[in-house]
């Protein structure tokens, strides 16, 4: 603890001295720390990117688009900020939830989508306050989708931020319309201007252990409100073994939503490239701006308001450069930029502290350093092929620790060998089978809510 608030003491000091010097230099040796301290990847991580794919349903008719049946309304229970029914006419809601493992860079993403979800609802009470006025209002033929439920050009979202994996099964089980999952492909972003950042930074795909350090620095201010139980035992310090048996933790929650990509519509959202600036294009239309205008973006615009655009094509080149739209998306884009950067610093600080950062000699601190990236490159080896590739099913249990993550031969299946920290972490990822609009009838979902690692069968005494 004093060794790390030495280092950011340190870090402050020299950040106050860099701001009032500047020279070509002094631009050199910071591009050169930079570098030092990127969060490094693993070996087989490009393997582990490979697996992440996406269920758009425009390109796979398995897709499916399950809509959520209306909430049943009780007096004035039902009325919205507008003085509207929830159920506006009975225009379908979907149900879409960003899952992602704990950490400030998902809740500021869950914040962007919120935005973006705003102006779409916005957008479609004005359509229908217009046909009001207009007179027009007709009952039009509405689609029937495979998996249950109604929808035409006019929907509402209904955005829920979880970390959370959904249960095992369809639409009807997990109650979710669409998925959006945050994670990036492991390739670094071109050094081309459209790429780069208004300070020169390339920015470059999220490795798997920024998420890792992200998740339990998040999750040690859960602990005392979410298992009062185990607060007395979670030290200040993230260790070595809670570093290895969160980053199996991570893969099995892709391996989840894996299976659920097979048949839910579903967005592997690269976070990184939703930070990318582009280059104003040539012609630029008078009133529009272009600074938002990136493809991660309009993806994920795309991906939230389909099957709006009956005929496949995207409007998103107009709202997301209108004036109306900027104001609100620019300042949680921002807030996305700083939580990034934070959870950059944030996760090597962690890395080189459990490293033996703090102390001892440059070949000691080597070495620690070059042991803990073996041992984490054989704990995602190993979690790859206990998984295949993250398909095998059922995926192997949050509650479980394999002798890899523990750093020592450990064969015990039951959560005992996880760390309070790691206990709590699990307990985030497994799903909820608390949720009204889901249903766990699963067995491996009831053990994983209950932390039951082993998942043996209750039988009942006669």
């Amino acid at each position: 603890g004093e060794q790390l608030a030495e280092l950011r003491l340190r870090q402050r000091q020299r950040h106050a001295i860099n701001t009032t010097i500047s020279s070509p230099l002094l631009q050199q040796q910071q591009q050169e720390e930079h570098a030092h301290q990127a969060i490094p990847t693993l070996h087989q991580e490009d393997i582990f990117r490979s697996t992440l794919h996406s269920c758009i349903p425009s390109n796979d008719k398995k897709c499916k688009l399950y809509i959520p049946p209306p909430p049943t309304t009780t007096g004035n229970a039902n009325k919205d900020n507008n003085n509207n029914t929830n159920n506006n006419n009975n225009l379908p809601r979907q149900r879409v939830a960003v899952i992602a493992p704990p950490g400030t860079v998902a809740h500021a993403v869950g914040q962007v989508v919120q935005v973006l979800a705003q102006v779409h609802n916005e957008r479609v009470l004005q359509v229908l306050q217009r046909r009001r006025r207009e007179g027009s209002i007709q009952q039009q033929q509405q689609q029937q989708y495979p998996d249950g439920g109604n929808d035409d050009s006019l929907f509402l979202l209904d955005i829920l931020l979880t970390t959370h994996v959904p249960p095992y099964g369809y639409g009807k089980t997990h109650g979710l319309t669409k998925i959006i999952r945050l994670a990036s492909p492991l390739s670094t972003l071109s050094s081309s201007s459209s790429d780069t950042h208004d300070d020169g930074d390339e920015r470059s795909s999220t490795p798997l252990m920024l998420d890792v350090t992200q998740a339990l620095l998040w999750q040690q201010h859960l602990i005392p409100s979410q298992l009062s139980s185990l607060s007395s035992q979670i030290s200040n310090n993230v260790t070595i073994t809670d570093i290895s048996q969160a980053l199996p933790q991570l893969v099995r929650f892709h391996c989840r939503l894996s299976h659920v990509a097979a048949h839910t519509s579903l967005l592997t959202l690269n976070v990184a490239q939703l930070l990318v600036k582009q280059q104003p294009q040539p012609q630029q239309q008078e009133g529009i701006q272009n600074d938002n205008n990136n493809a991660a973006l309009v993806d994920l615009w795309d991906f939230l308001t389909a099957p709006s655009q009956q005929d496949g094509s995207s409007n998103a080149t107009c709202v997301l450069r209108s004036d109306k739209v900027l104001p609100l998306l620019e300042p949680k884009l921002s807030q996305l930029e700083q939580a990034w950067r934070s959870a950059e610093q944030q996760g090597w600080e962690l890395l080189r502290h459990v490293g033996g950062g703090g102390s001892g000699s440059a070949d000691t601190k080597e070495t620690d350093k070059d042991q803990n990236q073996a041992l984490w490159n054989q704990v995602l080896s190993d979690e790859l092929t206990a998984s295949k590739n993250l398909t095998v099913w059922p995926c192997p249990s949050f509650w479980k620790s394999s002798s890899s993550s523990n750093n020592r031969n450990n064969n015990n299946n039951s959560h005992s060998s996880l760390t309070p920290l790691t206990q709590s972490l699990a307990l985030s990822l497994s799903p909820n089978c608390s949720d009204p609009l889901a249903s766990c009838w699963v067995e491996r979902d009831r053990c994983e809510a209950r932390g039951d690692a082993l998942c043996r069968a209750t039988k009942t005494k006669k």
